[in-house]
């Protein structure tokens, strides 16, 4: 039974526990077609009975029961006319004539060996005896009125009568015995049968409820589990257990189906989980970026100004400067005509020589200022520089947070 549950092939399984069924079926069908065969009409119990009952009919009365011979010969001792002699000759010839009939008959059925024994040993002959005594001796002695002789052979009758019905009466009894017998063992038979049927049928029951469990162990139940893990597959619960995945039959092919479904769910869990971890860190990649260009922008924004500015003072340093040669150049030439005007007129040129040192000293502070102006410019252009090598950094962060 281990080995039959553990085939291979459900199909196999639930066909085996059906031919199983089948067979138990069959053999209660034989069963009680053989005990039914045995006890229905012209069964084997039956035709003994029909033939206890039909040798009982011959012999009680005749034809293989004499009386009616034995009697013809006492109306033949007492006929009065050749008439009624005529008659009753005619009337023993039929009864020979249905005596070797029966006799012939019963010779072929298959009678017990005890009933055969008595008949051919004690009711036949001493039949047949009988009636040849009185178709060769009784008869014509009759009718050639030898009174000593019918007298003798009428003795041998009787005598041989009292064989024949001791013989019949033995048969008779064994007979009924076995008639009794007979009925007796087909009552038992019914009962025995009727036994056999309510343990058979209890035995069925039982099979088929045995098959239902097993079906409902083997097919039924992993059915039933298998569709609550499909449910919970369904909803997403990936840590469900997959039963019988080991079994090597059909289910076991659709719980290994269900086992790669359930690891194709978890691994495309994780695979989402991944990719939206990696969705989470490109946007906070691209805040990131949208700060540092932000921030790019506003230090931009504020170099921008910081040179516009630069350049802005610058031009006015320039411009500063453009008006102090300007000044210098008109000092020099007043200067020059200071010193033509010395020549002519001393006092003149002592007035103009001081004149001259105010516009020296005027033009040496205007110098001062022009060379602290030029000074101030050059630190405006040195900051230039290192504000736009400042700006090359940032622009080189970018572009490596661009590259990520």
């Amino acid at each position: 039974m281990r080995h039959f549950l553990t085939t291979p092939s459900l199909k196999r399984q639930i066909i085996g526990l059906v031919a199983l069924l089948i067979i138990a079926v069959g053999i209660v069908g034989v069963v009680f077609l053989h005990g039914f065969e045995e006890v229905k009409i012209h069964g084997p119990v039956y035709q003994r009975i029909k033939m206890a009952n039909d040798l009982t009919a011959d012999i009680l009365p005749p034809p293989l029961y004499l009386i009616e011979v034995y009697l013809t010969a006492a109306q033949m001792r007492a006929a009065r006319n050749s008439q009624q002699m005529q008659g009753l000759e005619t009337r023993f010839a039929q009864l020979e004539k249905d005596f070797d009939e029966r006799e012939a008959y019963w010779a072929k059925q298959p009678l017990a060996p005890e009933v055969r024994h008595i008949l051919e040993r004690d009711i036949l002959p001493a039949g047949r005896q009988l009636l040849d005594a009185m178709r060769s001796r009784f008869i014509p002695a009759l009718r050639a009125s030898r009174a000593e002789e019918v007298t003798a052979v009428s003795a041998i009758i009787d005598e041989l009568y009292d064989r024949h019905r001791a013989g019949v009466e033995r048969l008779v009894s064994l007979v009924v015995t076995k008639v009794t017998q007979a009925e007796a063992m087909a009552t038992a038979r019914t009962s025995q049968f009727n036994m056999v049927f309510i343990v058979t049928s209890v035995a069925l029951i039982a099979l088929a409820g045995l098959v239902v469990i097993i079906l409902a162990r083997r097919v039924c139940r992993p059915i039933t589990d298998m569709t609550d893990a499909m449910d919970k597959l369904a909803n997403k619960d990936w840590q469900v257990d997959i039963q019988g995945a080991e079994r090597k039959d059909e289910l076991g092919q659709m719980a290994r189906a269900v086992a790669v479904f359930r690891d194709n769910g978890m691994a495309g869990e994780r695979l989402a989980a991944e990719q939206e971890s990696e969705r989470v860190a490109k946007e906070k990649r691209a805040d990131n970026l949208s700060v540092l260009v932000k921030n790019f922008e506003a230090k931009v924004s504020r170099l921008v100004g910081t040179l516009s500015s630069a350049a802005t003072e610058l031009e006015a340093t320039a411009q500063s400067m453009t008006n102090t040669a300007g000044q210098t150049n008109e000092q020099a030439t007043t200067v020059a005509s200071a010193a033509q005007e010395m020549s002519a007129n001393v006092q003149t040129v002592s007035a103009s020589a001081e004149e001259l040192g105010a516009s020296i000293n005027e033009i040496s502070r205007q110098v001062a200022q022009s060379a602290e102006i030029t000074l101030k410019a050059v630190k405006d252009a040195e900051r230039t520089d290192d504000i736009v090598r400042a700006l090359a950094a940032g622009a080189q962060k970018i572009g490596d947070v661009v590259g990520l």
